[in-house]
């Protein structure tokens, strides 16, 4: 506690001054300068925190994903942190939504030594339940008189319903053809 002459005074003359006069100062002086600050540190910060090189090497191995940085980058530049945020999830959930319902399905021909024709069925992505109608269709259009390869060993996920599709199919084909069918990696026996 200071116990100086004319202290007590002194405190509360200051604090009204500054209480009044200062706030209507700050009002029309400091906005400008104190958003530039902010506006600078804001945009360093954000610079630092997304490297651009990093982005160039994520967009030619996973484009996809490269997208969903720079949408949400952008999208929180553009509007707020939490409208970005969560336009950034948004957009990655169709992505996974997207790959996750994705299955490719090649039908190749080729000319064995022997001068017959192969049909290589080639499989990759995820075979789920929402594929599976797709996937038959391609099956049951293979001709009946070709040798059939089908190689399966690129599926990231192999469903339940596919399985159990590919597993009756390969039985119903033999009995059906006469010709050879190949299937690498084996097919599971019990489903």
């Amino acid at each position: 506690m200071d116990v100086r002459p004319g202290r007590g005074l002194w405190d509360p003359w200051w604090a009204g001054l500054v209480g009044k006069r200062l706030p209507e100062r700050a009002a029309r002086a400091v906005p400008a300068p104190l958003a530039a600050v902010g506006l600078a540190a804001a945009v360093t910060t954000g610079a630092k925190l997304v490297p651009v090189r990093w982005i160039a090497a994520l967009g030619r191995e996973h484009r996809g994903e490269a997208v969903v940085l720079v949408v949400t980058a952008g999208s929180i530049i553009v509007t707020d942190l939490s409208e970005g945020v969560l336009i950034g999830v948004g957009l990655a959930v169709v992505k996974a939504a997207w790959q996750t319902s994705h299955l490719q399905i090649r039908v190749e021909g080729e000319r064995l030594s022997s001068g017959e024709a192969l049909q290589r069925v080639r499989l990759s992505g995820n075979a789920t339940f929402l594929r599976l109608p797709r996937l038959l269709d391609a099956l049951e259009r293979l001709p009946a008189d070709r040798p059939v390869e089908l190689d399966w060993s690129d599926l990231r996920h192999l469903g339940h319903a596919c399985t159990v599709a590919l597993a009756s199919w390969a039985p119903q084909r033999r009995a059906r053809s006469t010709a050879p069918l190949a299937v690498e990696p084996p097919l599971p026996t019990r489903v």
